[in-house]
């Protein structure tokens, strides 16, 4: 098979300028709303009350500094001049107007931006470490078969209207961290290289109502017929999967009923079927030549070279504890990578007055511009809602400080709690019970000041606005789900679980609090923690699982330390409402 040949980009051009007109028919009322929803989700189009909501998927995550300043003029020209990275590293855009939405996604397809398969019952962009390729942990690079995943799923024939969406993540990491088993369908390539890759397949994974850990399908197959593996599991899955009953569509329900094994019975026989399909089979076994052209057609291989002049580890640990500023930045934001003469940076989106993930046109260009400076012009948008600059010299980490410290964009906290991850919620979703941006604010400026919750390290925190889970609370070590009472926002705790390498699903702790109580209840369950760890390197949700969450229950009850302003309006993403799943 061929990556990106032109008979896959001439799929997409025609699928964009057919999606343009369906809009211009709606509009003319030469289409009716039955015929158009089906189209626009499957587009990333939501809207509501004569505005909309766009979603954009990002490949892998990965984009340019072109793309950037683009999306930047888009932002302020059709929609509101914020974006929102959501945690599947897709990018929306809100309150653009429909009559204007055919303009704008022929101006994104332009640069290489499309909004097809961004929702819809259809296989949805595939999730992947956004330091794929950089991390000195792979056992290979997995961002070629990220693209030869994407090559077959975009616009795949047979799987555009499956039971309910597929979500595919791809790991090449023991310690995951693209949460793969949280996804219907979760690859981790094991050894190997190139297109002698090895696989283990994970199927029936998902968050939501009732979140599921994906469950080992197979331990290892060859990458040379991993697509044939994935197109026999779609098939049953497409043929056999309910469709009658919404809440148990997804494949993890498929899985839960019929049993693993039954279901690789199952793939089996339908492995037999391709086979005897000889246009099939060629076309769906990946060899030497298509893994190469997979390869030639990644971004962001060439970053600018480093200059002579490098500076080595040690000194840069020098300045470091010279400027002790610098230095948490460095500590908490930027993660070393394979070439041990460069670091990527993550700018984390919290605080700024803004939701968790929020972006201003303002932002994105001063973003292009250092990215451009210091590493040729690539970034990458990450699962934990920041945009990580890659590549970055020794040599120019100081200076890119200074300049993201000036725009308000260094705060040391990625990773955090204090860098809590968040859907949209109530102002942007019509399916969230709360709002999310207020509490997330709340929660950043007292965990940003307590000296228990520093004792926190790199426990993940989550909020959601509903049970549906988008921002991944299920898994994280603290999550939160918001429900509502008598019109007023309260909160569910769940605690303990883990999400990274190997996922442990979360507890719930106890009874909803109201907004206003959550920032004591994070900061008691902080200082719970100190007193039942055995040692500072007891992770959070390592404690949760060896003491269990009655003792932290008390936190529930902590009394408010300190007066708690709260205008759940003062972050609210758009005055509008969108169904995003």
């Amino acid at each position: 098979m061929s990556v990106l040949n032109a008979s896959k980009r001439s799929l997409i051009s025609e699928n964009v300028a057919h999606f343009q007109q369906a809009i211009s028919d709606y509009l003319s009322g030469e289409l009716d709303q039955t015929e158009f929803t089906p189209l626009r989700l499957r587009n990333g189009l939501f809207f509501q009350n004569g505005e909309s909501m766009l979603r954009i998927a990002i490949p892998d995550g990965v984009m340019s500094a072109s793309q950037l300043r683009h999306l930047a003029d888009l932002q302020r020209r059709f929609a509101d001049g914020r974006g929102h990275f959501t945690t599947r590293q897709n990018i929306q855009l809100y309150q653009a107007r429909l009559e204007q939405v055919p303009q704008l996604i022929g101006e994104l397809a332009a640069s290489g931006l499309y909004t097809m398969q961004t929702s819809g019952p259809c296989i949805r962009a595939v999730t992947i470490d956004p330091l794929a390729g950089l991390a000195a942990e792979e056992v290979t690079d997995p961002r070629p078969w990220s693209e030869l995943l994407r090559h077959w799923a975009t616009l795949h024939p047979g799987f555009a209207n499956l039971p309910r969406k597929l979500k595919i993540a791809i790991s090449a990491r023991a310690d995951d961290r693209s949460a793969l088993r949280a996804h219907d369908i979760g690859l981790r390539i094991t050894g190997g290289s190139a297109e002698q890759s090895r696989f283990e397949i994970w199927i029936g994974g998902g968050l939501g109502r009732r979140p599921a850990l994906a469950k080992l399908l197979y331990a290892d197959i060859p990458g040379s017929e991993l697509l044939l593996y994935l197109e026999a599991i779609l098939r049953i899955y497409d043929r056999d999967g309910q469709r009658l009953d919404k809440q148990r569509a997804r494949l993890k329900s498929f899985v839960e009923e019929r049993g693993i094994a039954n279901v690789r019975s199952a793939v089996a026989a339908e492995l037999e079927a391709i086979a005897a399909d000889e246009q099939a089979l060629a076309e769906l076994s990946i060899d030497a030549s298509s893994y190469a052209a997979a390869v030639a057609s990644l971004p962001g291989l060439n970053p600018r070279p480093v200059e002579d002049e490098v500076l080595t580890a040690d000194l840069l640990d020098v300045w470091a504890r010279a400027d002790a500023e610098f230095g948490r930045w460095l500590l908490w934001n930027s993660e070393p990578q394979s070439r041990e003469e460069r670091r990527a940076v993550t700018v984390c989106l919290r605080g700024r007055g803004q939701a968790a993930g929020n972006i201003t046109s303002a932002e994105l260009e001063q973003l292009a511009s250092l990215a451009q400076w210091v590493n040729g012009g690539e970034l990458r948008c990450t699962q934990q809602q920041n945009i990580l600059i890659p590549h970055v010299p020794l040599n120019r980490l100081y200076g890119l400080w200074q300049e993201l410290r000036n725009a308000g964009l260094a705060e040391p906290i990625a990773g955090s709690p204090s860098c809590p991850l968040a859907c949209p919620g109530k102002g942007a979703c019509e399916l969230a019970n709360t709002a999310t941006g207020a509490v997330t604010e709340l929660i950043h400026e007292r965990l940003s000041t307590s000296p228990a919750a520093k004792e926190l390290g790199d426990t993940q925190l989550a909020i959601s606005g509903c049970m549906n889970g988008c921002s991944h609370h299920a898994i994280s070590e603290i999550g939160l789900r918001g429900v509502s009472k008598n019109g007023h926002d309260w909160f569910q705790f769940v605690i303990g679980g883990s999400p990274r390498g190997d996922l442990r699903l979360g507890q719930l702790l106890g009874p909803a609090v109201p907004q206003e109580q959550v920032p004591d209840v994070v900061e008691a369950l902080a200082e719970r923690y100190q007193e039942l760890r055995l040692r500072p390197s007891e992770s959070f949700s390592a404690v949760v699982a060896r003491v269990g969450v009655k003792p932290f229950r008390s936190a529930l009850h902590a009394q408010p330390k300190r007066e708690t302003l709260c205008d759940s309006n003062s972050y609210v993403t758009s005055t509008k409402s969108f169904a995003t799943t």
